[in-house]
C-alpha cells in the first residue's frame, strides 16, 4: 500500500514539473519540423474570446507586456497555477503587463468557454488551437503549459516550459518594465 501511495506522489511531482500532453501537431505541411518561438519573433494574433464576446487581438495591447499561457482547462499542471496567474493579473495591470491565457482545447466555443468560466480565471482568455497550428512562433510547443512573454510585438522571453515558479515569472517581468 505504502508502495502504491509513494508511486502516485511521484507520478503527480512528474506531471507537475513536466507539463502536460499532447500538443497540438507541429508538423509543417511536408511532414517536417516548423521552425520558430525565437527571441525576437514577431507575432500578431486575433483569436476567438472565450470570456468575452468577439476576438482577443494582440494590437489591443500595444505597448504592455504580454505573458502569453498556452494552455488547457483538462491539464492538471496548467489548472494548478491559474490561482497564482489570477493573483500575478491583478498586481501586474497597473504596471502595464497582461496576462492572455492561451487555451488549447478542443471542442465547441460553449464547451470550452463553460469550462473556462468554471475556473474563476480573471484575465482574457480565448482559444488559440487554430492560431498555433499556423503561428511559426508557437508551432514548435510541446507541452503545456508553456509561457511567453512578448514586448513591442515580439517574443522577448521563453519559453517557460511546466509549471513555472511565479517568482521567477515576476523577475522576468520586473526586467521588461
Amino acid at each position: 500500500m505504502k508502495m502504491l501511495l509513494a508511486s502516485v506522489v511521484i507520478a503527480g511531482f512528474v506531471l507537475l514539473g513536466a507539463g502536460c500532453r499532447p500538443a497540438p501537431s507541429t508538423t509543417g505541411q511536408d511532414g517536417g519540423a516548423v521552425p520558430g518561438g525565437a527571441a525576437g519573433q514577431e507575432i500578431s494574433f486575433s483569436i476567438p474570446s472565450l470570456t468575452s464576446e468577439g476576438q482577443i487581438n494582440s494590437s489591443e495591447y500595444a505597448g504592455k507586456v504580454m505573458l502569453l499561457d498556452f494552455w488547457a482547462t483538462w491539464c492538471p499542471p496548467c489548472r494548478s497555477e491559474l490561482p497564482e496567474l489570477n493573483a500575478l493579473s491583478k498586481e501586474m495591470e497597473e504596471k502595464n503587463v497582461v496576462i492572455i491565457g492561451m487555451t488549447l482545447d478542443e471542442g465547441s466555443r460553449e464547451k470550452v468557454a463553460a469550462n473556462v468560466a468554471a475556473l474563476g480565471i480573471a484575465y482574457p482568455v480565448g482559444n488559440a488551437l487554430d492560431y498555433v497550428k499556423t503561428s511559426p512562433a508557437f508551432r514548435e510547443i510541446r507541452a503545456i503549459p508553456t509561457k511567453y512573454l512578448v514586448k513591442d510585438g515580439a517574443i522577448v522571453g521563453g519559453p517557460y516550459q511546466g509549471v513555472v515558479p511565479i517568482d521567477q515569472l515576476k523577475a522576468d517581468i520586473a526586467r521588461l518594465l
